[in-house]
């Protein structure tokens, strides 16, 4: 999240026992989100599954170095 977020919202997390990292002043900057998950977690791998604007985010910050689709034909 980013450092703008207001000190009641962060009790709130910290009192639900909520994780959070702060990624940019203002604006989220994914790629340091990213560099911070790897260095402070040890996270390598990501699992992206979000929607259009969360994708097209990661994909626009250069962030995906792979895609596994799926397609499962169904019908209801």
């Amino acid at each position: 999240m980013t450092e703008s977020v207001p000190n009641a919202f962060l009790m709130h997390l910290r009192n639900k026992g909520v994780s959070y990292l702060f990624a940019g002043k203002t604006e989220l900057n994914l790629p340091l989100a990213v560099q911070k998950l790897k260095k402070l977690f040890g996270i390598q791998t990501l699992l992206l599954e979000g929607g259009g604007i969360a994708n097209g985010s990661f994909l626009q910050e250069e962030l995906i170095d792979e895609i596994s689709l799926v397609v499962v034909p169904a019908a209801e």
